[in-house]
């Protein structure tokens, strides 16, 4: 029997008939003597003829209008060759026309050269005769100053003598002073400091020259080709002016990366990606005894980075070094260019793209043949049934197609369920059926040219693996060959098949078979929207998450039968299609889109990319939904939605459910503000913090404001203290806490009076926070809290810092009248117990300073009571 498939049964095709075989209901055979094609109403037992209509229906007759259009298409496709081989003719006298008009314009050239050539012998001839008469007067005159000069060197020689007889008892090499006044053009110098300033300036005009002709390269070149140098780094480091590498000292910079020394040529390209601050340098050229020759410094005061920054390695550059500050999305990088790549003597009115144009022509001339032989247009994504021949071919394990130039390659992690075939013969035209699967970007299939360069293909280009079944494709014009991929598992395997018959969607099956589809595709949608309308409980609030990243594709529309993408007949870009966007069944989703007249607005799909659900714009104008509830259907696995550029755009938001409506918690919808250091900074030390457990139990929506190595004074210098934070804090925060710093101990600070006012000293950034937050909200409910005890700083010792540290914010919080928190004295967390240490401070490196998730829980009960002074 046929199988049920999204929504309608799917007959089965059985090929060629035979008396001899019995058939299932609902089964499709075919008779080759009258090209007709039969489907079974009921069981038919063996021996029973097609033309008993008990058992059999004609479903396709044989029409002598399919074998006319065959014949049309056959003309039209030799009228397309015989245009092909007109147009290759006419390139080609145009090619030697061209080249008749090159050759003559180079002879011309040839003799012009040739003219000019012997002017100018002509002209030295008579310069090289007046030189030598001029260098013949000099030469006498030469002759008589050395005559004179004889007596005078003789006067010297004595004293000379004596002098060197002097220097060579000595410690002092004077005689490599003197060897030193003489360059390498055998000039001397008066003075060693004049020979020196000489060869400096020597140096900085070699570099300019040099920096003058590769900038002429750079600005002529067309573009470039590079390789990525590969090294080592060091990090919590950075390049001081002098050249040297600096060491920070704490933990927390350990996103500062320094290279070590990377191998350069001088007058070599380079591009450069780095970052650096404080007026230290990006990076920075050596010669062989490792002395700066050139760089580029970063600016005071503030971080900073380069991009793609192209330099050249000046005269005597042996090495760099770079440094960066390394995110997720940065880190530094150095290339260099290997070769330059320059405009070659184009032909005129250039052929090749006349060539383009050809090719583009071809392929709308295949895809209006293509819509003739269907008869219709843009459907191939909508076929039901596809008829075909398998293509053999062999293939290779663990491998993929690669996504940028279509490289087969091996898996980084050996799959050999992952699979590419081995080229496949195609040719021009020619339409398959490709049955493939895979994801992340990469091919699924390929077509290649004759010099096995991509010219076409399909990619997934969703983060996990989709199943594509006979997925229609037409053979570029100038693809040679084609491979597939696809990943192996126990029903699922790669197949191509040369394409001889589509079928599309149709009312194929008549009276009782009908009715009875029918009846069943109603009584499940009725299901599913019955248990989907249950899904969003009007008794609970729900929440709208964040947005989904929407990834659209201009120029398309939505078909509203099965969900397939088409090109917007009129070519208007402003009708966009998002991606596949993964979502779950029975969720409720927020969702805004728009469709253009008689087009989908979003459509829901199986695994298997099969049309479930959706919805469509049935008027005769543009429509727009926006922010409507819409509960995906149970098998839901993705979604499509359709937007108008000005419109609408696309947009899908899950829904949480919330409270029961009446009972919501005291703090809920309530603010709280949480300034601080790295103990509140989200970060890998804990995935849970103190405010988490409070804001799960009360509701209270909590705005993160720490960071890392910050406190009440420690890094003003780059505006990042706490007082200095201040304007982060919104304003209608319903309560703030500050919590921390002992960071405020790491560097030479002094700790002050609590009375000091200004920024000097730590008790004064203290006051200036505090001060700062009742300038910008003079309502504020604010609690403070002590830094937490760190091993090696705990109750137990009331001289350390860390102590009169915490001893100091106690006493301007009574001074102030305000809640404190005091957790250095009362956290119940104990960092010099090595075995409490092991169990709550997990993820901290062995430093006992970071609590993880269950020393957050511990402080967090204590929190919450500092909180219940602040709030009602």
């Amino acid at each position: 029997m046929g199988e049920f498939v999204g929504g309608r049964i799917v007959p089965k095709h059985c090929g060629v008939w035979n008396k001899n075989s019995k058939y299932e209901m609902l089964s499709i055979v075919y008779q080759p003597e009258t090209g007709n094609s039969y489907i079974s109403r009921k069981s038919v037992p063996v021996g029973t003829a097609l033309s008993c209509e008990e058992y059999w229906a004609i479903c396709s007759e044989y029409s002598a209008q399919v074998r006319k259009l065959e014949q049309d298409v056959d003309a039209d496709v030799e009228q397309m060759h015989t245009d092909l081989t007109q147009t290759k003719a006419d390139m080609s006298r145009e090619f030697s026309e061209t080249h008749t008009a090159i050759s003559k314009e180079l002879t011309d050239t040839h003799t012009a050269i040739s003219q000019e050539l012997t002017e100018t012998e002509s002209r030295m001839q008579e310069s090289l005769q007046l030189t030598t008469e001029t260098l013949s007067g000099k030469v006498e005159q030469a002759q008589t100053d050395l005559n004179t000069g004889r007596k005078e060197l003789n006067d010297a020689k004595t004293t000379l003598n004596k002098r060197m007889d002097s220097i060579a008892g000595g410690m002092t090499t004077d005689s490599e002073i003197l060897d030193a006044r003489v360059d390498n053009q055998g000039t001397t110098h008066a003075s060693l400091g004049e020979a020196m300033r000489s060869a400096e300036k020597t140096h900085g005009l070699w570099d300019d020259w040099l920096t003058t002709i590769v900038s002429q390269l750079l600005d002529e070149a067309t573009g470039r080709e590079t390789r990525e140098l590969t090294f080592d780094s060091t990090i919590r480091t950075f390049i001081n002016l002098n050249g040297t590498v600096g060491t920070l000292a704490n933990e927390s910079d350990s996103h500062w990366h320094t290279s070590e020394m990377i191998p350069v040529v001088a007058g070599h390209v380079y591009i450069i990606t780095a970052s650096s601050g404080w007026k230290k340098y990006y990076y920075a050229f050596y010669d062989s005894d490792e002395n700066v020759l050139a760089g580029e410094i970063a600016p005071d005061n503030k971080s900073g980075k380069i991009e793609n920054r192209i330099v050249i390695a000046p005269v005597g550059a042996v090495s760099m070094r770079i440094t960066w500050i390394q995110v997720s999305n940065f880190m530094g990088k150095v290339e260099e260019v290997t070769r330059f790549l320059f405009p070659t003597n184009e032909l005129n009115e250039k052929p090749e793209s006349r060539m383009v144009a050809v090719e583009t022509g071809l392929e709308k001339a295949k895809a209006d043949l293509i819509a003739a032989a269907t008869g219709e247009q843009n459907t191939l994504l909508s076929a039901a049934v596809v008829e075909g021949e398998a293509v053999e071919f062999t293939y290779t394990a663990n491998r993929c197609i690669n996504e940028k130039a279509g490289e087969v390659v091996p898996l980084s992690s050996e799959n050999t369920a992952f699979r590419v075939s081995d080229p496949i013969p195609v040719a021009p035209g020619e339409l398959y059926a490709f049955t493939v699967s895979g994801g992340w970007s990469k091919y699924l299939y390929a077509f290649y040219d004759a010099d096995d360069k991509v010219v076409g293909g399909f990619q997934q280009k969703t983060d996990m693996i989709r199943t594509y079944n006979d997925r229609i494709s037409p053979v570029p014009a100038t693809a040679a060959t084609v491979r597939i991929a696809w990943v192996e598992y126990n029903h699922f395997t790669g197949i191509i098949k040369k394409v001889t018959r589509i079928s599309y969607p149709s009312a194929e099956l008549v009276g009782t078979a009908a009715e009875q589809a029918a009846e069943r595709d109603s009584r499940i949608s009725g299901l599913e929207n019955h248990l989907a309308s249950k899904v969003v409980d009007e008794n609970y609030e729900y929440a709208i998450g964040e947005a989904v990243k929407v990834t659209e594709n201009n120029g398309m529309l939505l078909n509203p039968t099965t969900g397939a993408t088409v090109k917007e007949p009129t070519g208007n870009t402003n009708y966009r299609l998002s991606e596949p966007i993964t979502v779950e069944p029975y969720t409720p989703y927020c969702i805004s889109a728009a469709g253009k007249a008689g087009y989908g607005l979003y459509a829901f799909y199986d695994v298997n990319g099969n049309r479930i659900g959706g919805e469509n714009n049935t008027t005769t104008t543009d429509r727009k939904i926006e922010s409507k509830v819409v509960t995906s259907p149970a098998r839901a696995a993705s979604i499509r939605i359709a937007c108008i550029n000005g419109m609408q755009n696309c947009s899908i938001q899950p829904m949480t459910r919330g409270y029961f409506i009446g009972m919501k918690p005291k703090w809920a919808g309530r603010i709280w503000a949480c300034l601080g250091d790295s103990l509140t900074e989200s970060n890998s030390r804990t995935t849970k913090h103190y405010f988490d457990y409070i804001a799960e139990k009360t509701g209270i929506k909590t705005v993160n404001l720490g960071v890392s190595g910050t406190g009440y004074m420690r890094r003003k210098d780059i505006n990042r203290a706490f007082y200095q934070r201040v304007s982060d804090i919104p304003e209608d925060a319903d309560v703030i806490t500050i919590f921390g710093s002992g960071n405020d101990l790491s560097s030479d600070q002094t700790l002050g009076t609590v009375t000091d006012t200004g920024t000097d000293t730590i008790c004064g950034c203290i006051n200036a926070t505090i001060d700062a937050i009742y300038e910008r909200i003079p309502l504020a409910r604010l609690g403070i809290v002590t830094p937490t005890p760190w091993v090696g700083s705990m109750p137990s010792k009331p001289t350390c810092g860390m102590a009169k540290y915490s001893e100091a914010i106690v006493e301007i919080c009574k001074r102030r009248s305000i809640p404190c928190l005091d957790l250095y004295h009362e956290s119940n967390l104990r960092p010099d117990d090595e075995n409490f240490r092991k169990l709550a401070f997990s993820k901290d490196g062995g430093n006992g300073v970071h609590p993880d998730e269950k020393g957050h829980e511990i402080i967090a009960a204590s929190f919450q009571s500092l909180l219940e002074r602040l709030i009602l």
